[in-house]
Parts: structure tokens; sequence; C-alpha cells
């Protein structure tokens, strides 16, 4: 995989970015919520915001999706920036229209002042966000790590201090939080124009030319972009249709809870964006054995971090004791964030570096079909909220396989006894913590823990070997040179 020290120095400058995201995250899990008290429907009003926002990076119609699979691997210096150019000044006039529209249209159609506020944000997020995006995957698409991570680092901070300014000096409103995201955003969008600053000084290429890259890269995009729609779906339908059928305060616990099982994603996603770049120059006859290092590396860690979920719950509880009932709903959702890490960390980058968009389109539109389906049993037909939060896990879960054994007969590894394994697991641990509960479930899931770990005594001194071999390659690897295998489809 070239040099891997090159590799892991990437893979901290992301890791190291995101412990701040991760900070950032905390202070709006848990101090946010305290901070905010009795008010839980504030706090369910910022959880509708965050749940809203988190779909605007979709508006570039997969223009950004379309450049990162095609531009994968290359270098800064080799882009052609007036091409580039071109093509962010021409997705800010379009991102320009649609914030206006929306804000409009928020103002017009919502008779609720909160709701027409949270659209003009959703405007202004638009025109922050997306532009910064484009920039963000320039940096992204060809391994400039470093000045990726520190848009993330900086906006991630003026966000955090704002969190601080608010719960020590303002009024407990969610107002205030939806500013100061803003705020980050938009001073991010600034850092990520200094790093790119010699493609925006660039003329840019002929507007027919332009047009042209834009359609290009959007028609290949657009299958990536859907199915990141639809993956975020898989849980956004449930979502919805619980902030449809119960109140605001539910909403907010429910996402409180969601937040908490959504936390070590935060890390996943650090090592996801090294990943991809890197499997592009990889030899494809290595892609196999690191596919099958990699899976072990993960889940046998996240499998065994299960155990932390009674010590956790009873701290939060303590915590924010408003939010005690609904972190029970925990001992259910928890296990998501493994399949979802599994989902983003391999499956995905894979279908991505064999160039199978098509495939995670239809993989991710089935996930969704199954959660519409689970939603409206489990919310419309039972009105069932422990049952609406169980479909969420079993949609994840579902998913995650579906696209696992499609990707192994590519791979050429075998799953399915893993993914048994991994099951069989995820079971215990919901029955174990539902029914049983305490350090009594805890110990009942840590001896089932113990049992798997026996199961994959092989590839446990595999994984070991893996690493062994790897401090040896890392020091060779300081005198080497990275060699690029450069290619765009």
């Amino acid at each position: 995989m070239g040099n891997l020290r090159s590799f892991f120095k990437k893979v901290l400058y992301a890791v190291g970015a995101n412990l701040l995201s991760l900070l950032v995250s905390v202070l709006t899990t848990l101090i946010v919520p305290r901070f905010l008290g009795d008010a839980v429907d504030q706090y369910g009003y910022l959880q509708v915001y965050l749940f809203y926002t988190s779909y605007i990076g979709f508006f570039h119609l997969g223009w950004c999706d379309g450049i990162f699979l095609r531009d994968g691997g290359k270098r800064y210096e080799d882009l052609e920036k007036p091409l580039y150019a071109g093509q962010f000044w021409l997705l800010t006039l379009v991102q320009l229209i649609l914030s206006s529209l929306i804000a409009v249209l928020g103002y017009f159609l919502s008779a609720d002042a909160d709701f027409r506020f949270i659209c003009f944000a959703i405007g202004i997020n638009v025109l922050v966000f997306l532009p910064r995006t484009m920039l963000s995957y320039y940096l992204q698409t060809t391994n400039r790590i470093r000045e990726y991570s520190s848009i993330t680092t900086v906006g991630r901070t003026i966000y955090g201090l704002s969190i601080l300014v608010t719960v020590l000096f303002l009024s407990k409103s969610y107002r205030h939080f939806v500013v100061g995201d803003i705020l980050g955003k938009t001073v991010a969008l600034l850092v990520s124009a200094w790093w790119c600053r010699d493609i925006l000084k660039t003329k840019p290429s002929p507007i027919r030319k332009t047009l042209g890259e834009a359609k290009i890269n959007i028609s290949v995009g657009s299958k990536l972009l859907v199915a990141n729609i639809a993956s975020m779906l898989v849980t956004g339908i449930v979502q919805w249709g619980i902030q449809n059928e119960w109140d605001i305060v539910t909403y907010g616990k429910v996402s409180f809870t969601l937040n908490v099982s959504n936390l070590l994603l935060v890390f996943i996603n650090a090592v996801a964006l090294v990943l991809y770049p890197t499997l592009r120059r990889a030899d494809r006859e290595s892609l196999g054995g690191v596919y099958q290092t990699l899976r072990n590396f993960l889940m046998i860690p996240l499998l065994g971090a299960l155990v932390a979920y009674y010590p956790l719950e009873l701290i939060l509880a303590q915590w924010l004791p408003q939010y005690a009932e609904s972190m029970r709903y925990m001992a259910i959702l928890f296990p998501m964030c493994i399949y979802a890490a599994k989902s983003s960390l391999l499956v995905n980058t894979y279908l991505n570096v064999y160039r199978m968009e098509k495939t995670t389109l239809r993989v991710n539109l089935t996930g969704v079909a199954v959660a519409a389906l689970t939603t409206a049993v489990s919310v419309f037909v039972f009105h069932d909220l422990t049952l609406a939060i169980v479909s969420i896990v079993v949609n994840q879960m579902f998913r995650c396989i579906l696209g696992e054994a499609i990707l192994s007969r590519r791979v050429g590894l075998p799953v399915l006894r893993e993914n048994l394994y991994e099951v069989a697991l995820t079971a215990l641990f919901i029955g174990v913590n539902w029914f049983v509960g305490g350090w009594t479930g805890v110990a009942l899931y840590a001896g089932g823990y113990c049992v798997y770990l026996l199961l994959k005594n092989k590839d446990l001194k595999n994984l070991f070997h893996s690493f062994s071999a790897l401090r040896g390659n890392r020091s060779e690897g300081s005198h080497g040179t990275d060699q690029s295998n450069e290619t765009r489809d």
C-alpha cells in the first residue's frame, strides 16, 4: 500500500481532528441537554435542526462525489486548476439560488416561528457548507489529509467555543447553538478557501467546458449521492416516523440516545476518509488480504466494547436524570454503531474502490425499502416506540450484511460465518441487557464474547502476525517513496 508511514501519519491527522469533533459531540450530547434542563422541547428543536442539516450535503447532486470517485488518488499539483475553479464558482452560484429558495419557502409555508427559524438556518447552511464541501473534496481526493483535517478542527473549535459561551453566559435557547454551528461552518469555509487559494485565484475554464465537466461529475457521482441519501434514510425514516407520531420531547430523548450510540463513528469516519484514496493507489491483488485484516481489526474490538454499555448508562443516568428513562433504549441501539461502522469503513469504501456505485445504490435502496416497511409496521400500525427503535438496529444490520455479501464475491472472501457470529452476539447483547440488565447482563454478554474470541482464535493469531509484519514494513517504508497509480475513470 505504498508508504505505510505516510498512511498512518495521515490517519493520525484525521483522528486528531476528529478527536476534537468527538469532544464537540460530547458537549452537544451531554452538556447541552444538562444546560437546557427541563426545557426538553428546546433540545428537541436543536435535534430537528441537526437532523435536517445532516441532509444538506446532498444538495450538490453528486457533483462532489463524482470528483471524489474520478480523481481519487491523484496528486493535488496535477489537478487542472482552471477546471476546478470553474466547478467551484458554478456550484456556489447554484447553492446561492437554492439557499434563497429554502429560506423564502420556509418563511411562507410554516406558521411556527421555530420552524421558520430552522428553515432560514438551513438556507444559510446550504450557502456556507456546500462550497466548503467541494473544496474539502479537492483536498481529501488528493490525500492532503493534514489540510483537510485543519478545516474540521477550526470549524468544530468555533462551534465548541460557542457552546461553552452559551452555557456560561446566554439564555436557555436552542437558537444560540444554531448560530454557533453556522459560525463554525463559515470559518471552516474561509480556511478551506485559504488551502485552495491557488485554485480560487486561477481564471476559471470557459463556461461550456465547466458545464461539460459538471455534467460528467454529476452523472458519475449521482449514483453514490443517492446511495448515501438512502444510507442515511435507513435510520432517518424511523426518526421521521417518531418525530411525526410522538411529541418533540420524546423525539429529543430518542435523538439523545442515538447520539450517544453514534459517538464511536467519529473515529471510524476519520480512518475511512484516508483509506479510500490510499486503496485507490494500491495493488488490486492485495485488496482481499487488506480487507480481511481490517475487518478483524474493526469488529473484534467493537464487539468487545459493548461491555461498556451498562457502566456508561449508570454514569449518564446520574448526569442527565431527565433522560434516564430513554437511556434504557441504548440496550437496543448500542450495536447499531457496529454495523454502521463496518458499512462506512469497509463495505462502502471497498465498493467505491471497485467502482461499484450501482451496487451501493441497489443495496441502500433495498435498505430504505426495508426501513419504510419496518417504520410503517412499528410506528403507524402498532404505535410502539420500542419496536421502532428495534427496527433501527435491524435495518442497519440488514443493509450491512447484504452489502458485504455482495462485496465478498468480488473480494473472494467468505463472510457468512463471521456475520452469523456477529448477529448472534448482537442478539445476545440486546436480550441480556433488555430482559436481565445490570451487572448480570454485563457478565452474560462478556461470557458470550469470550466464546466468540475462542472461535476467532485463528483470526486473532493472523491479526497479531499482520501487525508484527506491519511494524517491520513501517521501518522499511520510512526510506521508500510513495508510489501512485493515478487513474481517471
